[in-house]
């Protein structure tokens, strides 16, 4: 939930009071600000004591509690009305008082009321040496611990996700954790507001199952954090179909391919750039998730650095109320290949290359003229071997590399990013 802003106050001792009221009787006696000795087991502070005042607590006096050197704390709860303020009192008695008259953030001594939300409970924080002070919502966590059917690994729980709904209002997914601290799977859940009805609902594919489930809790205040406990079913597949996907990521070694798990990709139903996520990759590079039976394109996406983006996508035929275990195999480095070369009226730069991501030798990917090289990008394995080849211009996007006139030299390789965002090649191909 999103919090309060943060009010910055500098303390001025300034010379008026304000005559009665809520902002309490005229005085004009002047506080010291002489700065506390720490006695043993204690924490030092500008004042023996400071209270807040308001309209939460009928203008009494709440005492504030030393939580550090200097720092000072409390927790209240506003009222319904629209008019919800306080002011800090150091002695309890109005004597010495402190408000903010125009709102910059800057108090005075005995100046206006300073505004609270309505119908909240927040925390209010001082620091008497600073002289800074911010108000800021109180919320609560809940720790969901998550009870599996008999049969089905804890691990296979981790990183799963489950749809978190506020007050009614979907609010988005939270992740499933797993590790040696916990009795069981957990989903931390932070941010609720004091009397937000929050409900976490469970429905994927766990070890090939659907499983499912719900929890409903109110926060009340009474612990923090809020224990909740989430019963998982298995339940049929009706017109679903299970797929448990694994994403390699490929690098060319030794003259072959060589993969291993992706973690960490998003996979979502059809064009990654909708949206329609059905889950992450885990450290193994797997990830579970259902589908309507039928045809679907399933694609993936991971930012590899700010300016870095590894794609990929697949046909996927999914089965109602059955198990589809299937692969996807992606590059993870961003590749720009620019060839500086004038091939004339007519003619163009291509590249082709080693396995099906350079069409094994046998096609030919035309590469673009940008008015100072012929550009090639998209994600290639590291070690990859490539070379540039002429031919005549053509309208399809790849040709076939018989007839083409190939570079001179050896083959060239993906080279491994120059930084962190991409690996730029440039080349001069003779032929």
């Amino acid at each position: 939930m999103p919090s309060l802003p943060r009010i910055a106050l500098c303390f001025g001792l300034l010379a008026s009071l304000v005559a009665c009221g809520a902002d309490g009787p005229e005085s004009d006696v002047v506080d010291s600000r002489g700065v506390g000795v720490s006695q043993p087991g204690s924490y030092a502070a500008a004042w023996p004591s400071l209270f807040v005042r308001g309209t939460m607590n009928g203008w009494d006096a709440t005492p504030m509690q030393l939580v550090g050197d200097h720092d000072w704390s409390v927790e209240v709860t506003t009222g319904a009305s629209d008019k919800e303020s306080f002011k800090l009192d150091v002695h309890g008695d109005w004597r010495v008082n402190f408000g903010d008259n125009d709102g910059d953030q800057t108090a005075e001594r005995s100046g206006k009321n300073i505004p609270l939300p309505s119908s909240r409970t927040v925390v209010i924080h001082f620091n008497d040496q600073s002289s800074f002070y911010w108000v800021e919502e109180r919320t609560w966590q809940a720790e969901v611990s998550v009870n599996l059917p008999a049969g089905i690994d804890a691990w296979a729980m981790n990183q799963q996700r489950a749809n978190l709904t506020l007050d009614g209002e979907p609010y988005g997914w939270n992740f499933v954790y797993v590790d040696s601290e916990h009795g069981a799977p957990y989903v931390p859940v932070s941010g609720l507001s004091m009397g937000t009805e929050a409900m976490l609902s469970f429905d994927s594919i766990v070890a090939g199952k659907r499983l499912v489930g719900e929890v409903t809790w109110v926060v009340d205040g009474s612990e923090d954090p809020i224990a909740v406990q989430m019963d998982l079913a298995e339940a049929s597949l009706e017109n679903f179909g299970a797929v448990e996907l694994t994403v390699f990521a490929d690098r060319w070694e030794n003259g072959q391919m060589v993969s291993g798990p992706f973690s960490n990709v998003g996979v979502f139903l059809g064009d990654w750039q909708a949206g329609n996520m059905l889950g992450y990759t885990g450290d193994a590079g797997t990830v579970s998730f259902m589908v309507p039976g039928g045809d679907h394109t399933i694609s993936t996406m991971v930012m590899t650095s700010s300016h870095s983006i590894a794609s990929g996508s697949m046909p996927l035929s999914a089965q109602a109320g059955s198990l589809l275990s299937t692969e996807l195999h992606m590059a993870p480095i961003t590749v720009s290949v620019a060839a500086h070369y004038d091939t004339g009226v007519g003619r163009a730069l291509y590249i082709t290359g080693d396995s099906d991501y350079l069409g094994n030798w046998t096609t030919a990917s035309r590469m673009t003229w940008n008015g100072g090289a012929w550009m090639y990008q998209r994600n290639l394995p590291i070690g990859l071997p490539f070379k540039i080849v002429l031919a005549p211009w053509s309208d399809d996007s790849t040709i076939s590399t018989a007839g083409v006139t190939w570079e001179k030299g050896p083959n060239r390789v993906v080279t491994p990013p120059n930084g962190y965002v991409s690996s730029e090649i440039a080349v001069d191909p003779s032929f």
